[in-house]
């Protein structure tokens, strides 16, 4: 567990690991406006500027569909283990500070998933970044050391997020 009480890093950050299923609690505070971090937490086109392990982001629906979808590429690497994983997720929104993401497993290589992310203020120009979600990998996870690598590079990739979001706060993507 990482704590930390400054803007631009992680408060909080649990990762467990029971019967194939992962946990995350993730809580941050971002250098940026509560609006801007939500817009880029849903600029599903552009996923892949908050991290490099995203190959590839698409929303698959329009933008003002009632059931938008959206699918995401991402390349893993865990030690010399490496991995493309495909993640297609239903989701709902409020439109200015929660996103709920449903795995859609029939075409996702994650059997179960559900990631809730919620964006408030923390002060001028500050936001408060929380992070649930549970999942269940499709694939093989190599048992007792598998998961502690896992979370190791959860946490990692979690606070490159962090500093992206930052980073790109006030910008817009240019394709």
């Amino acid at each position: 567990m990482i704590v930390s009480a400054t803007a631009g890093e992680i408060q909080k950050s649990v990762i467990d690991y029971v019967h194939g299923e992962y946990t995350v609690e993730f809580d941050g505070q971002v250098a940026a406006a509560p609006a801007e971090v939500y817009r880029l937490v849903t600029d599903h086109d552009h996923l892949y500027l908050l991290n490099n392990i995203v190959l590839e982001s698409k929303l698959l629906t329009r933008p003002d569909a009632p059931e938008q979808q959206r699918r995401v590429v991402l390349h893993v690497c865990i030690l010399f283990f490496c991995r493309n994983m495909k993640l297609v997720e239903s989701l709902q929104g409020n439109g200015s500070d929660e996103l709920v993401a449903t795995v859609v497993p029939a075409v996702s290589d994650f059997k179960t998933g559900k990631t809730i992310w919620r964006v408030t203020p923390a002060g001028v120009a500050q936001s408060r970044l929380r992070l649930q979600s549970t999942f269940r990998p499709r694939f093989w996870v190599p048992p007792v050391i598998g998961p502690l690598l896992i979370r190791k590079k959860m946490e990692h990739e979690l606070s490159v997020m962090i500093t992206r979001l930052e980073q790109y706060a006030g910008t817009t993507p240019q394709d």
